[in-house]
């Protein structure tokens, strides 16, 4: 920096640019600042936004401003009608303005990193009380089907009871499920923006499972709805033809149900072993210790 001026007062100067690069470096984390928060709330959809926007730009004009008048009083006494004055003024131009498009530029960056990341844990804190919700509400309904589920008809008017109870369960016990799977469909989506955090990454293998074991409940009662419709035909067929229209056309939907069955205790047991944590009551619904 040149310290001699056409009047001689090098000092006055040299105070000068400190002034102004002070109210510059001002002006720059103002600005970056607030685009920070206001890029970081504008993520998340918050009002914050433009209670940010509103304080940036007051500070903005202060600091601007400030560094405005700052770098007239420089001019003034470093005037541009001199080659030496002129060249050095723009240089330090292009410096200052590049420090500054840098800074604002890594502001905006950080806030739109760290404004999606608190838009996706918000919403993650909302699918999981959703989650907790449907859960609480659809457990007594699970309950019924696993109890109609484990029934053993003696006769056909017990079975075609059972049906009945069954169809009418699964009329509330499917949608709870399917919608479910699409709010851990949507955690899953969630987890896996935020798995660089160990505390999100330790949770995204087991809602994994969740889902798995969530498909295989999907599937089984679909396989219900097919053994619920055979039997409806069952009192329309002659006593002496049912035990055969049983083995041929029920059985093996029995047959799959029990394998669907044991394959969701398989997903489960794999999970154990492989550390995963489950509610604790998954495991015991199917006798894993």
């Amino acid at each position: 920096m040149e310290t001699n001026g056409p009047n001689g007062s090098a000092p006055k100067v040299i105070v000068q640019y400190g002034s102004f690069i002070f109210a510059l470096v001002c002006f720059t984390c103002v600005a970056a600042g607030g685009l920070f928060f206001l890029v970081w709330a504008t993520a998340q959809g918050s009002a914050y936004a433009f209670d940010a926007n509103k304080v940036s730009l007051i500070g903005l004009i202060s600091t601007g401003l400030w560094a405005s008048r700052a770098w007239a009083a420089i001019k003034r006494a470093e005037p541009d009608a001199i080659p030496t004055f002129r060249q050095k003024h723009r240089a330090f131009q292009i410096k200052a303005g590049t420090a500054i498009v840098g800074v604002i530029a890594c502001a905006a960056m950080a806030g739109i990193y760290f404004g999606n990341r608190a838009a996706h844990k918000n919403k993650l804190g909302l699918l999981t009380k959703e989650v907790s919700d449907l859960g609480s509400k659809a457990a007594p309904i699970k309950q019924r089907f696993i109890q109609l589920r484990s029934e053993t008809a003696q006769d056909l008017p017990g079975y075609l009871r059972r049906c009945s109870e069954l169809e009418a369960t699964l009329n509330d016990y499917e949608p709870a499920l399917k919608q479910m799977d699409s709010l851990m469909s949507e955690t899953q989506q969630e987890l896996e923006e935020l798995k660089t955090d160990s505390e999100y990454a330790e949770a995204l293998p087991m809602v994994v499972v969740m889902r798995s074991v969530l498909k295989k409940d999907i599937e089984v009662a679909a396989t219900y709805r097919k053994e619920i419709a055979y039997a409806k035909q069952l009192p329309g067929i002659p006593q002496a033809d049912r035990s055969q229209f049983y083995d041929v056309n029920i059985q093996p939907v029995v047959d799959q149900e029990v394998q669907i069955g044991k394959d969701e205790i398989e997903i489960m047991k794999d999970a154990k072993a492989r550390g995963i944590k489950l509610p604790e009551s998954m495991y015991h619904q199917v006798g894993i210790n």
